[in-house]
């Protein structure tokens, strides 16, 4: 089965950016993300699966070991293009920093994504 590009969206947050386990992360980069993937948000850019996995790493490395990212609703689609707001914090705790992820998806894979912090 393919996933939707909502999916894969809501795959890249909790399963990319939320996963600290690099091994769990990096498969699923190479199942959600094209091979040339460009992600920019206001520190600037990453390219390609290595680029991701190490911004992905360094946003968790920064945050305390009970952090999470939480979808806020659910992602929408307007064809190619994907918008899904998100927070991140405490499990169980109120929000610290809170966002929106949009996205580009050709082909099944997303290949460009851009991170808003609010």
């Amino acid at each position: 089965m393919t996933d939707t590009p909502a999916q894969l969206v809501t795959e890249s947050l909790l399963h990319v950016f939320g996963e600290r386990d690099r091994s769990a992360r990096e498969r699923t980069i190479a199942r959600v993300f094209a091979a040339d993937v460009e992600f920019r948000d206001a520190e600037g850019s990453a390219h390609g699966h290595g680029g991701l996995a190490a911004k992905a790493a360094a946003v968790l490395e920064s945050a305390p070991a009970d952090w999470v990212f939480r979808p806020s609703g659910a992602a929408q689609e307007l064809g190619d293009l994907v918008k899904l707001d998100w927070s991140f914090g405490p499990a169980g705790g109120p929000a610290a920093v809170t966002g929106t992820d949009v996205a580009f998806v050709a082909d099944g894979l997303i290949n460009r994504m851009f991170t808003f912090l609010d």
